[in-house]
């Protein structure tokens, strides 16, 4: 069994502590026979955070939805008003962990 999973970050190596879509980036990971393989980081950019637009916002959604197509999984620390949109597309995991290196949870 496959699954690609995208961990949320602005660095590349933390996980953000925001809300899964204010990242920057989510770092794309296939897990394969016990086994995990960065393949790439998608850039979460398309939807220019305009700091007026509302937390839970429909076209934030969209936006973030397109930058993890065909994913399985994202892990985050923190989901939004938006992830009942997020859930019909893909499984949402939450770590509780503070201060969460995205190595770590491989």
């Amino acid at each position: 069994m496959e699954l690609l999973i995208a961990f949320s970050t602005n660095d590349g190596q933390n996980m953000l502590k925001e809300y899964a879509g204010q990242a920057k980036y989510f770092d794309v990971y296939r897990f394969s026979d016990g086994k995990a393989k960065f393949l790439e980081r998608r850039d979460n950019s398309k939807y220019k955070g305009d700091e007026t637009v509302k937390h839970g916002d429909p076209k934030k959604a969209k936006a973030t939805l397109e930058a993890l197509k065909g994913l399985d999984v994202l892990v985050a620390r923190m989901c939004g008003p938006n992830l009942p949109r997020l859930l019909k597309k893909l499984l949402c995991a939450k770590t509780a962990k503070a201060d969460v290196e995205v190595t770590k949870l491989l």
